[in-house]
């Protein structure tokens, strides 16, 4: 599926959700204390220019609606792969990482840097999320990973198979008080530009489900073509 196409069902069900008082609460954002699931990922880092602008944006949207949850600019990021979804209790040992991490570090070896343009913002039914387009590379990449890990017996237990390049900046922790507001806000931003920036390296971490806890296992240079770092 096309991310156009894809961005256009995910909008039409949250501006759904929205408009009759049905979008997704998530409860865990009120007691992050009890919340013990952790994963690992592969992500895309977000340049402090495109950064700046989600903030200018988003602006509007806490007047809006303040008592939901906003992501930090730190936390910002696109998913190329969710390698080990999230889990309760789920711990990362340094066998784990540098199992992977060989395996990630001979597949993006074949590949080069590639462009994202970051352009509208659209709601699903729980969250707030700018629209990411990538080149076909981020494709490639994504299919080459699935099946080297495959190769090489990892396991790889994605939500669902990831093929967008969203990333997700607002989450509904408590019901929406201002809907009609909101959704102005969300049409008038539909196409506004957030920058196209060039991907020279991708990071694999171990976080929690919103990434504000996260652990750097490794960061690999597809300009340089090879691995930077592994988690000690």
């Amino acid at each position: 599926m096309e991310q156009a196409s894809l961005y256009s069902e995910i909008a039409e069900r949250g501006t759904d959700c929205i408009r009759n008082s049905k979008e997704q609460i998530d409860l865990w954002l009120k007691h992050p204390e009890d919340d013990t699931r952790r994963g690992i990922a592969l992500l895309i880092r977000i340049p402090d220019e495109a950064k700046e602008q989600i903030l200018r944006m988003e602006q509007a949207l806490r007047k809006a609606e303040p008592d939901q949850y906003y992501y930090p600019a730190s936390d910002f990021h696109i998913t190329v792969l969710d390698i080990l979804a999230a889990k309760p209790g789920f711990p990362c040992t340094h066998a784990l990482a540098e199992s992977y991490g060989g395996v990630l570090a001979e597949v993006l070896s074949c590949f080069q840097p590639f462009f994202v343009s970051l352009r509208g913002i659209i709601p699903s039914e729980g969250a707030l999320l700018v629209k990411g387009y990538s080149e076909e590379t981020l494709a490639q990449i994504r299919r080459a990973l699935r099946n080297g890990l495959r190769s090489h017996h990892l396991a790889l237990d994605e939500r669902y198979e990831t093929v967008s390049s969203h990333i997700t900046f607002v989450r509904f922790m408590e019901q929406l008080q201002n809907r009609r507001e909101l959704l102005r806000i969300l049409e008038k931003n539909a196409e506004r530009g957030f920058g196209r920036f060039e991907v020279k390296s991708l990071q694999l971490v171990y976080h929690d489900w919103y990434d504000s806890r996260k652990t750097v296992l490794a960061e690999y240079s597809l300009q340089m073509l090879q691995k930077q770092k592994i988690m000690e």
